[in-house]
């Protein structure tokens, strides 16, 4: 090896040498901050996202009008998305289109794993006719309902 060789060896080993030494003092700066080191860390890492699904099934054949004193269904699906066992609590009512007058129907609790659905079938009856009223499905732990309305809109 000629003596322009063993230079150019010699400087590229030396600026090999540079540059991982300022990467570890870089490194060190940054991960010194937490702040830096947290970000860093989340957006490095895959995080899948977490939501329960909950929806009306056959939304066509909700019911639309009602008598007093009949009953009719419906059913309403939960979907666990959350990548971990959870528990759903849930709330059915019914409530008039003010707002003012509600109705309890039923409570329940289901427990899903990831991924695992449940289909639930509600029955109910009206005692007093509504002229408009929704009829609520609420999950009280997340914050999340659906609804259906029943009765006729002002015209």
């Amino acid at each position: 090896m000629n003596k322009s060789q063993k230079i150019i060896k010699l400087t590229f080993f030396l600026l090999t040498f540079v540059i991982v030494v300022e990467l570890v003092a870089l490194s060190k700066i940054i991960l010194s901050n937490k702040a830096v080191a947290d970000t860093l860390i989340l957006n490095a890492t895959f995080k899948p996202e977490k939501f329960t699904e909950l929806y009306l099934e056959n939304h066509n054949k909700l019911p639309k009008e009602t008598l007093v004193n009949n009953p009719y269904s419906f059913r309403f699906t939960i979907h666990n998305l959350e990548h971990q066992l959870m528990e759903y609590p849930y709330e059915i009512y019914i409530a008039d289109a003010s707002g003012s007058a509600r109705v309890d129907e039923d409570t329940g609790r289901v427990t899903l794993n990831h991924d695992q659905y449940k289909t639930i079938t509600q029955t109910f009856t009206l005692m007093s006719q509504f002229t408009r009223a929704k009829v609520v499905v609420n999950l009280i732990d997340k914050n999340q309902s659906i609804h259906f309305w029943i009765g006729k809109e002002k015209e």
